[in-house]
C-alpha cells in the first residue's frame, strides 16, 4: 500500500517540477481535490487489489466420511488444495505490473485533461481582469463626461439630446462593467468547482504566463499508453493459454477402518469446458481496447494539431497590433480633450473606438494563450 502512494506521489512531483508549471497553487489544489483526479488515483489501487485477488488460491476442500454399515470407528478424512498450473500465476503477476503502469498513465492523462480545463478558465479570467480594468476606465470616463455635458447644457454649449446620449453611454458603460464582473465571478466559481469547492482559488493576474515552451504535435504519453496496452493484451493471451493447462490438487488423506492409514492425495482437473472460448474472448477484448485507444489518440492528436495551428495564426494576427500604441492613444486622447481641441462628444466617440479595437486585440491574445496553455500541458520532457 505504501509503495502505491509513493509511486502516485512521484507522478505528481515529477509533473509539477519537471518543468515550470504556471498557476502552481491551482495545480496543487487540483491534485488534492479534483474529483476526476481522485477517481483516477483510486482506480490504480482498486485495479491492483482486483488483479491480486484473481491470483488467490481456491479455498481448501475438506471431506469427512463415516462408513456405514460398519464399525462406528470407520471413517475417512480428506483435506486438499486445488491450484492452477504454476505458469498461470507468473503470467498473471506480469499482467498485473503492466496494468499498474497502464493505470498510472491513464491517471496522468486524466490529470492533464483537468489541468488543461483549468488553464483555459485561467486564461479567460486574465482576459476578464484586463477588460474589467478597461470597463472601469470607460465607466468613469462616461460618468465624468455626462456631468460635463449637463453643465455644458446649462451654459448653452450642448442640447438635451446630446446630454441624453451621454447618459445612455454612461448606463451602457456601467452595464458592460457589471457584465464583466459577473463573468469574472462565474469563471472563478468554475475554477473552484474543478477543485471540488474545497479551497478558495482566485486569479488576479492581468498578464499571461511567459516562456511557455512549444512541443511536438503528438502526445508521447498516449503513444506509451498504446504500447503498454499492447503488452497487456499479449500477456492476457498468455494467461488465457495457461488456463487450458490442467489444474492440480494436493492434499492429505486419513482412512480409519480398524487400523489408521495416512497418505498424500494428488489429482488433476483437465479444463475441457471451462477454458473454451477464453482465447477468443481475450482476442476480441484486445481488439476493442486497441480501437478505443487508437480513436482517443487520433482525437488528442487532432486537438493538439488544431491548437498549434491556432497558435500560428494568432501569432500572425497579434503581431499586427501594437500594445504600446493602444496605451499611448488613450493618453493622447485625454490630453487632446483637456487642451480643448476636441469636445466631450468627440472624445467619447474616439474613446469607444479605442475601447472596441483594444478589446478585439485582447480577445485575440486570450485565444492565443488558451491554445498555447493547452499545448503546454501535453509537452513531454
Amino acid at each position: 500500500m505504501r509503495s502505491f502512494f509513493v509511486t502516485v506521489f512521484s507522478f505528481v512531483v515529477a509533473s509539477l517540477f519537471a518543468k515550470e508549471m504556471p498557476f502552481k497553487e491551482i495545480v496543487v489544489a487540483l491534485d488534492n481535490y479534483n474529483p476526476q483526479i481522485q477517481i483516477a488515483r483510486a482506480k490504480i489501487e482498486s485495479n491492483q487489489y482486483s488483479m491480486r485477488t484473481e491470483r488467490n488460491l481456491e479455498d481448501p476442500s475438506v471431506e469427512y466420511l463415516l462408513l456405514s454399515p460398519g464399525s462406528a470407528n470407520d471413517m475417512e478424512l480428506v483435506v486438499s488444495q486445488e491450484f492452477a498450473f504454476p505458469t498461470k500465476y507468473a503470467r498473471m503477476k506480469k499482467a498485473e505490473k503492466l496494468a499498474y503502469k497502464r493505470d498510472s498513465l491513464e491517471y496522468e492523462l486524466t490529470r492533464k485533461e483537468v489541468i488543461a480545463s483549468a488553464y483555459e478558465i485561467c486564461a479567460e479570467i486574465i482576459y476578464l481582469n484586463q477588460i474589467l480594468e478597461m470597463d472601469s476606465i470607460r465607466y468613469e470616463m462616461s460618468r465624468v463626461n455626462y456631468e460635463k455635458l449637463k453643465r455644458g447644457m446649462e451654459e448653452g454649449k450642448y442640447n438635451i439630446l446630446e446630454v441624453n446620449e451621454g447618459q445612455i453611454g454612461m448606463i451602457t458603460a456601467f452595464s458592460n462593467y457589471s457584465e464583466t464582473r459577473r463573468s469574472l465571478s462565474e469563471n472563478t466559481l468554475q475554477l473552484n468547482a474543478l477543485a471540488g469547492n474545497n479551497t478558495s482559488l482566485r486569479v488576479n493576474d492581468r498578464e499571461y504566463p511567459q516562456n511557455l515552451k512549444d512541443c511536438s504535435r503528438k502526445s508521447t504519453i498516449m503513444e506509451e499508453l498504446i504500447a503498454v496496452e499492447a503488452e497487456i493484451n499479449a500477456q492476457q493471451m498468455k494467461v488465457a493459454k495457461a488456463e487450458s493447462h490442467p489444474s492440480l490438487s494436493a492434499g492429505y488423506k486419513m482412512v480409519k477402518s480398524g487400523e489408521t492409514a495416512h497418505g498424500f492425495v494428488v489429482g488433476s482437473s483437465i479444463p475441457i469446458f471451462s477454458a473454451r472460448g477464453k482465447k477468443q474472448l481475450v482476442r476480441a477484448e484486445s481488439t476493442v481496447s486497441n480501437l478505443e485507444l487508437s480513436q482517443r489518440a487520433a482525437e488528442l492528436d487532432a486537438s493538439l494539431n488544431n491548437e498549434l495551428n491556432r497558435v500560428e495564426e494568432y501569432v500572425k494576427l497579434t503581431s499586427m497590433y501594437d500594445k504600446d500604441m493602444f496605451d499611448q492613444t488613450l493618453q493622447l486622447l485625454k490630453k487632446t480633450l483637456d487642451s480643448g481641441r476636441i469636445t466631450e462628444i468627440e472624445y467619447t466617440t474616439l474613446f469607444d473606438s479605442w475601447y472596441n479595437n483594444n478589446k478585439v486585440y485582447l480577445e485575440q491574445v486570450k485565444e492565443f494563450n488558451k491554445s498555447l496553455l493547452k499545448v503546454f500541458v501535453y509537452c513531454e520532457d
